[in-house]
């Protein structure tokens, strides 16, 4: 499947599940798709046979239908890859372990905002988009080898677009001191507090 397609349908995902900001919830995206999602500890609990031969499948995640199970034990952003990546096969209706490893790697981090954003750190890249420091390294690399000025790719910015702020936005937090509301950042205050907290040293 070609790249074009894939994106095609991340951007109809972020549409239908009213993404509008990053890093994006796994959990709410296989609600809205009416995906039924259990841990390899839940379904332990719950249907024993089942769980051990999806252990046996997959250490990461499995997926049957409308169920999709993933293994609790990983680093979070492993799993959130693995939920995505299972996604991947059933929306794009592909076996292709490299369309749905493509799928979830576009859809957690997909490269016209990582460019967007001017990230070049593989610490500072996870933190925005909740991916792990190894797929960070390769979102760069990859990004590095695209310009990003094809349709898709400008469709994809453009639903990031906000008209009443004027700018594309992709990630929004509060500034734990004085409330406001931070976009783009993924510093933990805003830059007032920031500045004043280094006036008061």
């Amino acid at each position: 499947m070609n790249h074009t397609t894939i994106k095609q349908n991340i951007l109809q995902l972020y549409q239908n599940c009213h993404i509008a900001t990053f890093p994006v919830s796994c959990i709410s995206i296989l609600n809205q798709y009416n995906i039924t999602c259990f841990s390899y500890k839940e379904l332990t609990a719950k249907q024993p046979a089942l769980s051990e031969l999806c252990q046996k499948y997959s250490n990461d995640a499995f997926s049957y239908g409308n169920l999709v199970c993933y293994n609790d034990t990983m680093p979070i952003e492993r799993i959130r890859f693995s939920l995505m990546h299972e996604l991947g096969h059933l929306l794009l209706h592909s076996e292709n372990e490299t369309d749905a490893n493509l799928f979830a790697s576009h859809l957690l981090a997909p490269r016209c905002i990582l460019k967007k954003s001017r990230l070049t750190q593989p610490k500072d890249i996870s933190t925005l988009f909740g991916i792990s420091r190894e797929a960070a390294v390769y979102a760069l690399k990859d990004l590095s080898k695209m310009d990003c000025s094809n349709t898709i790719d400008e469709q994809l910015l453009e639903h990031f677009y906000s008209p009443k702020l004027g700018i594309y936005v992709y990630h929004i937090s509060e500034c734990p001191v004085c409330g406001s509301t931070i976009y783009n950042s993924i510093h933990n205050t805003c830059l007032q507090c920031k500045k004043l907290s280094i006036k008061s040293r």
